[in-house]
């Protein structure tokens, strides 16, 4: 079978109108205006939506253990807990600033995680049950798997060892909750006040030059920008693609590993990072360097972005079938993966180098 990279580079290279009549052209953006748009309109309110969506799950987990007994406790931390969940979708695959240091971004979510490492070292700790370790110092120092979102689905979503009982088990697991919910409440006041402080990373992105010890010029900047749109593809290829395709080709098809299973929100995860990546697209005005002689990209690319929410919702409806098709799965996510594949070598391939950022990736990745 031909390669997608190699099909979809001849189509390139032919300059085959797949999608109609092109528009007129946006005005190009600076590398400085791309960077702008993007860390004001995109960045920096979602890093305060994480802040904010761990605030009131930290407040709800609290109330619940407080009154295990009331079910509208029980309902808010559930709806909480879906907000954290959509908010950090939302960014988590912009992974330049705060969020890649003191080890952030593993220890808010501890993903791919194909060992099981949350689920162990949490059964362990609470075998252990010891509650200094509990202490907000103390337990932003235990192993990133046990300080976030993984391990925090995993005791607020287990039907067997339930937080809305009285035993000391039981306040222990529910303590544990808080414990997470204060961290996570933590870390993101971090990612909030790293971007937006005087000092902070907003600042630096937006400041480049020689006394900058991150970026020398716009052209740096402007790369990390849109090495965060690839890196979403990637991420979006890897955590919900690939794990149903390895999975429905083993021998007998097993059940794939996938975020937020427990909680039932892989799809809503799933959503918010797809709608959050076209957003950061919009914000870098980088449509407007489609070649001139590749005027069908114009209309290909929303398109496409079209394409890639409706892949999605293909495969939430192949995942909920009953019973389990695996096969329908698979050519769900295959359509998924082929779409985000192509978008992601448009922008590698033809708008970053036209934008005069060279990314670093190899195009031929996935091949």
């Amino acid at each position: 079978m031909v390669s997608f990279v190699r099909l979809f580079a001849l189509l390139l290279t032919l300059g085959v109108a797949l999608a109609g009549g092109a528009s007129a052209h946006e005005e190009r953006k600076t590398h400085a205006g791309m960077v702008l748009a993007a860390v004001d309109n995109f960045v920096v309110p979602r890093v305060e939506r994480v802040e904010k969506a761990a605030t009131a799950l930290a407040n709800g987990v609290a109330a619940l253990c407080a009154d295990p007994a009331d079910a509208r406790n029980r309902a808010t931390v559930v709806e909480s807990f879906g907000e954290v969940v959509r908010a950090w979708g939302a960014i988590e695959f912009f992974r330049a600033g705060p969020v890649t240091q003191a080890s952030r971004l593993e220890r808010f979510h501890f993903w791919p995680d194909p060992r099981g490492t949350a689920s162990r070292q949490l059964t362990e700790m609470l075998a252990n049950r010891d509650s200094a370790k509990l202490l907000p110092a103390a337990f932003a120092t235990q192993s990133a798997a046990v300080q976030g979102l993984a391990a925090l689905e995993i005791l607020l979503f287990n039907d067997r060892q339930t937080i809305i009982v009285k035993d000391d088990d039981a306040k222990f697991r529910c303590g544990f909750a808080q414990a997470i919910a204060t961290n996570l409440v933590a870390i993101g006041h971090d990612l909030s006040d790293g971007w937006t402080a005087p000092d902070g990373f907003r600042l630096r992105m937006l400041t480049p030059g020689s006394d900058n010890p991150v970026y020398k010029d716009a052209s740096d900047t402007g790369r990390d920008i849109v090495k965060a749109i690839v890196t979403g593809l990637e991420l979006t290829i890897s955590f919900h693609a690939a794990p149903e395709i390895e999975a429905a080709a083993a021998t007998p098809p097993k059940s794939p590993r996938l975020p937020f299973e427990r909680s039932r929100l892989t799809s809503a995860y799933l959503e918010a990072e797809l709608t959050s990546i076209e957003a950061l697209f919009n914000a870098t005005g980088l449509i407007a360097f489609v070649p001139a002689d590749k005027g069908w990209m114009e209309t290909f690319i929303p398109n496409t972005f079209k394409e890639i929410a409706k892949d999605a919702a293909a495969l939430e409806q192949a995942r909920s079938a009953k019973p389990a098709d695996a096969a329908a799965r698979s050519a769900a996510a295959k359509k998924l993966k082929f779409d985000l594949g192509a978008l992601r070598l448009i922008i590698v391939r033809e708008l970053a180098p036209a934008a005069e950022l060279t990314l670093g990736f190899n195009e031929l990745d996935g091949d």
